[in-house]
């Protein structure tokens, strides 16, 4: 089974000093704290000698992951992953290479998720199966860029493909810097390769400007493209670190003080049976925020030691001149927590993976030239499920959002018009006129979601299908029968009558 890492005395004390957080998450918060200070030392190396960069971060990470978490195997294991890929991809010169490598990475990480489920779910262990589930994903992105880069024309990829592709198989020193960057290692956000080597490497700097999507950045030339090379740049990239770091720490303490009295494990037991309703549902909607806490403080950490190393430029603000330091956010708290529909839920969560799942499953399944179809979505539904693991957990909370994100947005497009009218006119900055009820709509919206969300992530946080189901029916299997009387009602007739009150649509002005 995987390796776990016991526990020193003194984390257990301190764990009981902190109401009972386990050692082992203490672990991985002085992990993530430690690369602050490897962030700043990462920072003095000379940028025009990028082996050293390289290899400096993998020193790192082995401090990190083997020197204070004692993962010797899940090392072992995680290099044979890197290995075996590195091998494939310079052998392989077909086509279908990067789907091998893909299958071996999710087999090999399979494996990893077989033996959590001997676990005690209760008290589950650190292992490296959260490093692995990071290192898949950068495996078989890179697998995709280097087969886009042996394309012999760009005009079969697409713009990011393109920006993305990997001419020319990087060196085994610059494979192995990206693979086990110190930043990004133990809980992501994944990068990638293309990010990754124009940071390290000033003679790629030039691709560090590339942002496509951002309406606020500029590219300007007269901005020097290396922004720790300026007082300014090296000033906003040490606040906006230190601002995740503080940010961090208060999801942290948030976490100590809640965590104790909303324990996940009292869902399924039988004093949460006694309960009456509205309590019940309380308990629910703060044990999950609670739960989203420790992934907030992570990934923030997470980010701010990217930042700190001079990782993350995004360009210049166009009005302020300020460098942005954005680029590999992989949460939003505010846009989650605030979300009036599951898809900006959804959008505002674990970004990287979702980008992963998009770019190189969804999008790659269907032929080139053509639209995705069932398939796409199959697979990118059974190759999420897979990365995440085997616990029936994640399959019951997946196939209830899937089926729940289904209904909102058809519940959406019949609701929505009768808070808002549409908009005919082709100005993008004409906004819909409001009904007086608009903000009663935003706020049930926004209720309803957080409320239906938390039900459907029972599952994910308890992982055991006897207590998912359990936890279930203590509130009625509520979210399930209320989509299936929405389904009813809307298909007898529900959503003809509903439109009589949608709101006129605003006529063009340029008619």
């Amino acid at each position: 089974m995987p390796q776990v890492s016991e526990p020193s005395t003194l984390l257990s004390s301190l764990g009981t000093v902190l109401a009972g957080v386990a050692p082992e998450r203490i672990l991985v918060v002085i992990c993530l704290l430690l690369a602050y200070p490897l962030a700043h030392l990462f920072r003095c190396l000379p940028s025009n000698h990028p082996t050293l960069r390289h290899a400096f971060s993998v020193a790192a990470t082995l401090v990190l992951f083997v020197g204070i978490q004692g993962q010797w195997i899940g090392l072992a294991h995680l290099l044979t992953s890197a290995l075996a890929t590195f091998t494939l991809v310079d052998v392989l010169r077909k086509p279908w290479m990067p789907w091998v490598v893909s299958a071996v990475a999710m087999l090999h990480l399979a494996w990893t998720h077989w033996q959590r489920l001997s676990y005690n779910l209760d008290n589950p262990p650190l292992d490296y199966s959260g490093a692995h589930m990071v290192l898949v994903i950068k495996l078989t992105s890179f697998a995709f860029n280097v087969a886009d880069g042996r394309v012999s024309s760009d005009q079969v990829l697409s713009s990011r493909q393109q920006a993305k592709a990997i001419r020319g198989m990087p060196t085994f020193m610059e494979f192995m810097g990206y693979i086990f960057f110190f930043g990004n290692f133990l809980v992501g956000p994944a990068i990638e390769y293309r990010d990754y080597i124009a940071f390290v490497d000033p003679r790629e700097n030039s691709s560090l400007q590339e942002n496509p999507t951002a309406q606020t950045v500029s590219s300007s030339a007269s901005r020097p493209s290396d922004p720790l090379s300026t007082p300014l740049g090296r000033s906003t990239s040490l606040r906006s670190a230190y601002i995740e770091l503080t940010g961090a720490l208060a999801w942290i303490m948030g976490a100590v003080v809640l965590d104790a009295r909303f324990p996940p494990q009292l869902m399924a037991a039988s004093v949460y049976h006694e309960w009456n309703f509205s309590h019940r549902l309380l308990f629910l909607l703060v044990t999950c925020f609670t739960v989203r806490m420790p992934y907030y403080a992570a990934w923030k950490l997470a980010k701010g030691a990217c930042i700190l190393t001079g990782m993350g430029f995004n360009g210049y603000d166009e009005t302020t001149d300020q460098p942005h330091w954005d680029k590999f956010t992989n949460v939003y708290p505010g846009r989650f927590e605030g979300a009036q529909n599951l898809r900006a839920m959804l959008e505002a969560w674990n970004v990287a993976t979702s980008v992963w799942l998009r770019n190189y499953v969804y999008l790659r399944v269907a032929p080139r030239g053509k639209k995705p179809g069932i398939r796409a979505t199959f697979l990118t539904f059974f190759m999420s499920a897979l990365w995440h693991g085997f616990f029936p957990g994640y399959y019951l909370a997946f196939l209830t959002i899937s089926f729940m994100s289904s209904v909102a947005r058809t519940l959406r497009r019949t609701i929505r018009p009768i808070f808002v009218a549409a908009i005919t006119s082709d100005d993008p900055h004409e906004q819909p006129p409001l009904t007086r009820y608009k903000t009663f709509y935003d706020t049930a919206s926004w209720l309803l979601t957080q409320v239906a969300l938390s039900y459907a992530i029972v599952p994910f946080i308890l992982l055991d299908f006897d207590k998912s189901i359990e936890a279930w029916r203590a509130n009625y299997f509520l979210g399930h029968l209320l989509l299936l009387a929405i389904v009813l009602i809307l298909r007898l007739g529900g959503s003809r009558i509903l439109r009589r009150f949608h709101y006129r649509p605003v006529k063009s002005h340029q008619q």
